[in-house]
């Protein structure tokens, strides 16, 4: 990841962590939830890239049965598969920063200790996908696809109370209205030259509804304060 990248990385992140600390203070429940991450945007043919995010995140109790979630969070994938001076020698990443607002619905079910949660996720995120490969004569060819999104996704879910203070949240998550801003670069990068060599660049703004898109499923643990 290069330096302007990895500063607005860490600035969102830390923007995030820091919405997040501000409510600690009136919070009536903490989770830390880890689940697929549907809020990125790669390029088709890097479909099979699957991050992971971890989500710390403020529940607040509007009412008997409902809540207000706030989360912030990162996610990862890496791969490389090595094949010495070969074009099969390729490293994939992916790097995720998101902050969500999901107003929740809890059901109540005949279980005294188990509901249905049922809400709406808003969240901005960003991400930077960067592929790489040897291409021979001492080059290495890298691809860097970096995208700002709004994501509206719908969440679905039980939650199961374990303890006066100690619970578990399963949840499901679907993107349905996304606004997307994708710049792709293509570089060249030469052995003994400090810098890459920047060969192409090409924007994308993608605004609309997602008929088709895939289901996380994620896991979180909560504490009631």
């Amino acid at each position: 990841m290069n330096m302007k990248h990895r500063v607005s990385v860490r600035k969102l992140v830390a923007a995030s962590l820091l919405a997040v600390a501000l409510g600690f203070a009136g919070a009536a429940e903490l989770s830390l939830t880890f689940c697929r991450d549907v809020l990125y945007q790669p390029a088709e043919d890097d479909s099979l890239a699957q991050p992971v995010a971890a989500l710390l995140g403020v529940g607040f109790r509007l009412g008997a049965t409902a809540a207000l979630e706030i989360r912030a969070g990162y996610s990862g994938y890496a791969n490389q598969a090595l094949a010495f001076d070969s074009p099969e020698d390729e490293r994939l990443s992916l790097h995720g920063a998101r902050l969500q607002i999901a107003p929740m619905l809890k059901v109540p079910t005949p279980l005294p200790w188990a509901a249905v949660l049922a809400g709406v996720g808003l969240a901005g995120n960003y991400s930077l996908l960067r592929r790489g490969h040897w291409g021979g004569f001492y080059t290495d060819d890298r691809r860097d696809v970096s995208t700002t999104a709004f994501d509206q996704s719908f969440l679905l879910g039980a939650t199961f109370e374990l303890s006066r203070r100690l619970g578990v949240n399963i949840e499901a998550e679907r993107v349905g209205f996304a606004a997307s801003y994708t710049v792709e670069r293509n570089y060249k990068w030469y052995e003994y030259w400090s810098e890459p060599i920047e060969l192409s660049r090409y924007d994308d703004l993608e605004v609309g509804w997602h008929a088709s898109a895939p289901t996380g499923i994620g896991v979180g643990l909560k504490v009631k304060l």
